[in-house]
């Protein structure tokens, strides 16, 4: 059950209706859920994962977004490439999904390069985030990505004004 805001219809009812009660998402078996800036994001027992909200940068996952008839998926869409999906999470428009195998995938808004590709070109469908392997769980913050891995170490890539990568190494401007 979801509640709140709803203009970029992030609730997943099929609307762009603000709601102050609980209503439910039309997905079942659902494991794991993240909502971020505009976009929520779910997986699912069978390990598929499905989004819904903004979509501008992509975020989606189903290689439409940009402005015009793309900008709003009111309702769950299933990311077709992705499988084996154990963890989701969402930044400032952007998306990670955790694979069984222990990899990280992303795709939406890239900025500052959130998406761990190499690139700050946005995109529409996954990618894998790059020099990852036994990640254990993941989080997204609103320009940058983090993967905690088997042997307790945490990976970050992405923006580091305030020193958030946690380099010691912040950029100022």
């Amino acid at each position: 059950m979801v509640v709140g805001r709803n203009v970029f219809g992030q609730l997943g009812d099929g609307t762009t209706v603000s709601r102050f009660g609980p209503v439910k998402v039309p997905l079942a078996g659902v494991v794991a859920f993240a909502a971020g800036g505009g976009n929520s994001i779910a997986a699912t027992s069978d390990g598929s994962v499905w989004t819904w909200g903004f979509n501008l940068f992509g975020q989606i996952g189903d290689g439409t977004g940009g402005p015009g008839p793309d900008i709003i998926k009111s309702r769950p869409v299933r990311v077709p490439s992705l499988r084996d999906v154990v963890a989701v999470e969402t930044g400032g428009g952007h998306c990670f999904a955790l694979t069984r195998d222990g990899t990280v995938w992303s795709w939406g808004r890239n900025l500052q390069g959130q998406l761990g590709d190499g690139t700050t070109t946005d995109r529409f469908t996954p990618v894998r985030v790059g020099g990852l392997h036994d990640v254990r769980s993941i989080a997204a913050g609103n320009g940058d990505g983090f993967a905690l891995l088997a042997d307790g170490t945490v990976r970050a890539w992405g923006y580091n004004d305030r020193g958030q990568l946690g380099d010691a190494a912040p950029r100022t401007g």
